[in-house]
């Protein structure tokens, strides 16, 4: 390896910070070579580009804070994942390669829990939809363990583990109108990232030879799946409207019939708080094993986490079958 060589591996796995660092210049170093025809598109840089600011300086969070409080001095803003991590998921599995994609959310928000992989936690007791992603999959009869979180054997077999949102933003500020009390006010991404998302998604679903699985979990994930037009941040994603849309009348930015989409809601303990849990009980690993097994040729992923334990295939149940994929 050369000098040079050395030098760009520890700019990219360990100096590059978003204080010092735009994500343009990241993504133009870090990516992944395998991921280098995406990246690399135009659109795709420029989508880049427009949401660095937003993203790296929270100014417009930050100035709603400072406006019911203009004495506001000191306050911290913490992005997660770490730069480094940020593009994790493409490191973990190259676009030839994918079967599945799972699309999360924003990435988990507590402080060095987040790995660039949505749902795939060191530890899934502090994260309440890691562990029930895990209680699904133990659910559908495959191994799990509850005290790792870790995915890396799905990655292996070809599932990208993609969040809507690559980063999640939070401000901690001294609150002097509430006696000095040291608050925390999460600062969401997604719309941020809503237009690279989007071309990511088509990218995916339209230029890639092999049809592959989407598992939408989640009012944001099925949302980002709408085709739609937009010129703003706030157009692209709307909180209030994704809680609406209705993805099976909208025209959609996967492909389909060659593609295959599942649905159900979001993992999070929150997401079924005083209502209906759409979550368990969807057969998603099974549905995803019928598809590949059918389309590309046999193929199917071994969703057991414990080695030694991950061959239970003939899970499912006739009482709940799978959405038709022809």
């Amino acid at each position: 390896m050369t000098m040079e060589e050395v030098a760009e591996l520890h700019f990219c796995e360990e100096k590059a910070t978003y204080q010092d660092t735009t994500l343009a210049k990241f993504v133009k170093r870090c990516s992944p070579k395998a991921w280098r025809d995406f990246f690399t598109h135009k659109r795709v840089s420029e989508a880049i580009e427009r949401a660095d600011d937003a993203i790296r300086y929270a100014k417009k969070e930050i100035d709603a804070i400072q406006a019911k409080q203009p004495k506001l001095l000191r306050y911290r803003y913490h992005i997660e994942p770490p730069m480094q991590l940020m593009l994790e998921a493409f490191n973990r599995v190259s676009p030839e390669n994918i079967k599945v994609v799972i699309l999360g959310q924003d990435p988990t928000p507590q402080e060095g829990k987040a790995t660039g992989r949505a749902f795939s936690v060191e530890d899934p007791r502090t994260v309440g939809s890691v562990m029930n992603v895990l209680l699904e999959v133990a659910l559908e009869g495959w191994s799990v363990d509850l005290s790792n979180g870790d995915l890396s054997k799905w990655e292996n077999q070809g599932v990208l583990l993609l969040n809507s949102a690559l980063t999640i933003g939070e401000i901690e500020y001294i609150d002097e109108n509430d006696n000095g009390k040291i608050k925390r006010k999460q600062v969401s991404h997604l719309g941020y990232w809503c237009e690279f998302t989007k071309l990511l998604i088509r990218y995916i679903s339209y230029d890639l030879a092999e049809p592959s699985v989407w598992i939408l979990w989640g009012n944001v994930a099925q949302d980002f799946t709408v085709d739609r037009v937009f010129d703003t941040f706030s157009k692209c994603y709307n909180p209030t409207q994704a809680s609406t849309t209705d993805i099976t009348k909208e025209q959609s930015l996967i492909s389909r019939p060659k593609n295959y989409v599942l649905m159900g809601g979001h993992p999070s303990p929150l997401s079924s708080a005083g209502g209906m849990n759409t979550f368990f009980a969807g057969h998603y690993f099974h549905c995803v094993n019928l598809f590949l097994y059918e389309k590309r040729h046999g193929a199917y992923i071994k969703w057991g986490l414990v080695d030694g334990h991950s061959e239970k295939l003939n899970v499912g149940s006739l009482f709940y079958p799978c959405p038709e994929f022809h």
